[in-house]
């Protein structure tokens, strides 16, 4: 349903002339989506928390019946990794990172690019143009950054402009 709002406020700029979308309404469809993701995860996690005291109290036709709404209900992959498509993200102790979507990170403070991957855990592997590493685990809409090395946090939130 989002992919089809998205494509007819898509379809509105183009006949309107307009052959790009504006800044503004990407940035807004980004939190929306967010949010929208992070309402999925709360409402997946109470019904698992149902589930589980239904089966407790014995009643297996109610545990059966929230069971079938969970296994309906299809978390996507794109809702888990929103923060794939924010390529900007201002760093807490200072600069902005920049993800590109070909693995290259630049950051304004390093004087060559580094690389980021995803990882299986959903976190990403970020190299800076030093080789020091971090792991980024993405939570409540910012990166929670860990140097690999030295142990050091700071964090990073989506840049808005």
């Amino acid at each position: 349903m989002r992919l089809i709002s998205f494509f007819l406020v898509l379809l509105a700029f183009e006949i309107h002339g307009q052959n790009r979308i504006p800044d503004d309404l990407e940035r807004l469809n980004l939190q929306r989506e967010r949010k929208i993701a992070e309402v999925n995860r709360i409402y997946l996690r109470e019904l698992e928390e149902l589930k589980v005291r239904y089966t407790k109290e014995g009643d297996l036709e109610m545990a059966n019946k929230i069971l079938a709404v969970i296994s309906s209900f299809e978390l996507k992959e794109e809702d888990e990794t929103w923060y794939l498509k924010v390529t900007k993200w201002r760093w807490e102790s200072g600069g902005v990172l920049t993800l590109r979507s070909n693995g290259k990170a630049t950051h304004t403070l390093w004087k060559y690019p580094g690389k980021w991957e995803k990882q299986d855990d959903g976190s990403i592997r970020l190299e800076s143009n030093t080789a020091n590493a971090f792991r980024v685990v993405f939570e409540d809409g910012v990166g929670k950054v860990t140097a690999l090395r030295t142990g050091s946090k700071t964090i990073i939130t989506p840049l808005s402009e």
